[in-house]
């Protein structure tokens, strides 16, 4: 049964406070940064000049932008409306009302004091012992970016530059033709009045009915030329700086990635998570496609914004880079479980005995290899060893695949690559790597699900970096929430 309410001129006496209920999460956003702006003494840039209405507060601001990705209203325009017409964003900034453009300023010149409210957050929350540091977790996630699906290849822009200024050529010419036709014209104009005086006769028999090029539309076309030809001058420039094949012209900062659907321009980001709390300590764009570089430099970036060490690393077989596994094995823990990758030749390589000092091999039978050289893949300095007349040998099979002399490469890595791969072979190892999966995957999951990701809105290498910490906060503020 239906019961009839008060009108809609009935007069209400209440307030904002009294319409957000004591458990409501916005609260604890709002309780929040409120400490870390007293604790951590944070402020923001400001460009305003002093006259009309004062600047909006940047611990509003702030406020706004997290509650926006917290619930996915990512555009500054929506969050402009939610000022508007959302009693909870009406309580949290105090009922102001700021436009579209002023959220996209703050948003764009203060990504330094965004940046310092993550990280004071984590820091205040491995004070209160809730982010433990007993395991990290680093996983990366591929990321389409806010641009044209389809990047353009240098050798593509190079031809079409050529293309360019062969039309450019081709448009000066007829400049020159246009303005020897008039020329000529206004000779025989010239020529024709003074025979008229004379004979009579008319100037359109000397006419040949060739019409004349408009001036005014030729160098409109070379106007538009030539900003062509800067544009991809600068794309070709640009590309050989970042020594990449391929470029987007909206979004210079983005690499080529092969995702699900195919490859795409995007981003790769690099995230790393507290095993125990599962919050995200950080978030980090890489240069690269792939994760094998990035290892070393995520993690040490990150011990140094928060001055700790974790006593365990935990990533997945994208990373077995030997080379940076050792140097955090030097510099941070002896605790990293990485599956490593295998090749074809890796089971037989185990059974060539190494020496080192200086580096002597001996192949499965006990023979010694003779050196041959050294060779460079990747950056990484090789020597090269081989043995030849195999095809009396037993074990033929085993070592080659086909021929009769057998061929193997050492880096001065090789100790401790055959002492990581026997470590992560013990059971005890593979049992601590298993722990990843419960802890990584969900976490892009997640913000996929909350804030209604669907690759970035933004452009450039340091503007995705904001976002993707933007992201990063609003994941941790969901974890609080559920935890309290």
């Amino acid at each position: 049964m239906a019961v009839d309410s008060c009108g809609r001129d009935q007069l209400l006496v209440t307030s904002l406070d009294q319409e957000i209920s004591n458990d409501n999460p916005v609260r604890i956003l709002d309780g929040v940064i409120d400490y870390l702006f007293k604790e951590y003494n944070l402020d923001a840039y400001s460009s305003h000049t002093g006259k009309g209405r004062p600047a909006f507060p940047a611990i509003d601001m702030v406020k706004l932008l997290i509650y926006g990705y917290i619930n996915g209203i990512t555009s500054c325009r929506e969050l402009a409306k939610a000022c508007e017409s959302n009693r909870e964003v009406q309580w949290l900034i105090r009922d102001k009302r700021p436009k579209y453009k002023t959220v996209s300023n703050f948003r764009s010149n203060n990504a330094g004091l965004i940046i310092l409210v993550f990280e004071s957050m984590v820091q205040t929350l491995m004070d209160e012992q809730v982010i433990s540091n007993k395991a990290w977790v680093i996983d990366g996630h591929k990321a389409k970016a806010n641009a044209n699906r389809d990047m353009l290849s240098v050798k593509f822009l190079q031809y079409k530059l050529e293309t360019l200024l062969q039309e450019e050529n081709e448009y000066m010419d007829i400049l020159k033709k246009s303005a020897n036709k008039r020329k000529n014209k206004k000779n025989r104009k010239d020529n024709d009045d003074d025979s008229d005086s004379t004979t009579g006769s008319s100037s359109s028999d000397h006419d040949n009915g060739e019409s004349i090029p408009n001036q005014e539309e030729i160098f409109s076309l070379i106007k538009s030329n030539n900003d062509e030809i800067e544009k991809i001058e600068h794309l070709i420039k640009m590309a050989k700086e970042k020594n990449v094949k391929y470029i987007s012209p909206t979004d210079i900062d983005s690499i080529m990635l092969k995702a699900r659907r195919g490859k795409c321009a995007g981003h790769n980001i690099q995230a790393i998570v507290d095993a125990d709390s599962h919050m995200i300590l950080n978030m980090l764009i890489e240069n690269s496609s792939n994760d094998r570089n990035a290892l070393h430099g995520s993690i040490t970036k990150t011990c140094e914004v928060y001055q700790v060490k974790p006593k365990q690393i935990l990533a997945d077989s994208g990373y077995s880079n030997f080379r940076q596994i050792k140097q955090l094995f030097e510099e941070v823990t002896p605790e990293i479980y990485i599956v490593p990758q295998n090749s074809g030749h890796e089971g037989v390589r185990e059974l060539f005995k190494v020496e080192s000092n200086p580096t002597r091999v001996h192949c499965p039978k006990g023979k010694e290899m003779t050196r041959r050289g050294i060779s460079r893949s990747k950056g990484v300095e090789y020597e090269l060893f081989y043995i030849k007349d195999c095809g009396s040998c037993d074990m033929k099979k085993t070592c080659l695949k086909s021929g009769n002399s057998k061929h193997i490469r050492i880096s001065d890595n090789h100790e401790f690559t055959r002492f990581y791969r026997e470590f992560m072979n013990k059971p005890e190892s593979r049992a601590i790597f298993q722990r990843r999966k419960t802890v990584i995957e969900h976490v892009f999951g997640t913000i996929a699900h909350m804030s209604k990701y669907n690759g970035f809105s933004l452009r450039g290498r340091d503007n995705v970096s904001l976002e993707a910490i933007l992201y990063a906060m609003a994941y941790n503020f969901k974890r609080l929430f559920t935890m309290i």
